[in-house]
């Protein structure tokens, strides 16, 4: 229907997907993991051998939590770029 210019034959617009910037969000994503792993680092540094107990076990846990989900987003945005590339 889109390409058919929504009635109007002289409008026809075929529509194109945008490509993924890979390169800019593998980028963004490291940099937004290694300040978890420093405030993560730093808060465990902070509690020493203690035990975590409470709000401080809570905070580095979802940092750990939050570490992992941003190492899986950095490799599926490499598979994607290297299916991309083979693609090509």
């Amino acid at each position: 229907m889109l390409e058919d210019g929504m009635g109007h034959p002289d409008q026809g617009v075929k529509m194109e997907r945008c490509k993924p910037d890979y390169e800019t969000d593998i980028k963004r994503n490291q940099e937004v993991l290694a300040k978890t792993q420093n405030f993560k680092n730093a808060l465990l540094e902070y509690a020493g051998y203690a035990p975590l107990r409470g709000t401080l076990a809570e905070l580095v846990g979802e940092l750990f939590c939050k570490e992992r989900q941003i190492l899986h987003t950095i490799e599926m945005l490499i598979e994607a770029q290297e299916k991309e590339s083979a693609e090509e």
